[in-house]
């Protein structure tokens, strides 16, 4: 990524973090997030998993396309990999799933002929409020560069502050 490219990504997460701070609406928030997540992985679609601390499992809230569609969010069939993220508080990011050993085994990523996949956590200090999960039918190496996870992850950890403060 050139230094251009590099200034324009760092001002897309600048607008993003003071879009979601300033956003009161949960719902908004949310959309705003998973929008903000999928345009971030280049994925097709993404799914915003919140901890319920009633039930002590991840619930799936949102579902949103790449074009702002929203997805029934019974289609998400990602939970084992949410948990393991969830749980492990790592982020996971895979561009061949279908030869990650971990993930090769997954009826749904065979079903939905599914090649990158992303999952972070939503830390909010120590506290994990869920996760972010965005797949896609085609491998994008480029959106999986060290610095490229570190702005998804960063993403994360403002989209939880957001979330706290809504």
């Amino acid at each position: 990524m050139d230094s251009g490219q590099t200034s324009d990504r760092l001002m897309w997460m600048l607008k993003i973090s003071r879009d979601m701070l300033s956003t009161r609406n949960t719902g908004e928030l949310l959309e705003l997030i998973t929008d903000a997540f999928i345009e971030a992985t280049e994925a097709q679609r993404g799914f915003l998993m919140l901890y319920d601390k009633t039930s002590g499992e991840l619930q799936p809230k949102l579902g949103r396309t790449s074009d702002g569609i929203a997805i029934d969010v019974a289609e998400a069939r990602v939970s084992s990999v949410c948990r393991k993220v969830f749980e492990s508080r790592r982020s996971i990011f895979a561009t061949d799933t279908g030869q990650n050993g971990e993930l090769a085994n997954r009826q749904s990523i065979d079903e939905l002929n599914l090649k990158m996949m992303v999952c972070v956590p939503l830390r909010s200090d120590e506290q994990v409020l869920g996760v972010f999960y965005a797949d896609g039918p085609t491998t994008l190496e480029s959106v999986f560069t060290i610095s490229n996870r570190r702005a998804v992850e960063t993403l994360a950890e403002h989209a939880a502050a957001a979330m706290v403060n809504a």
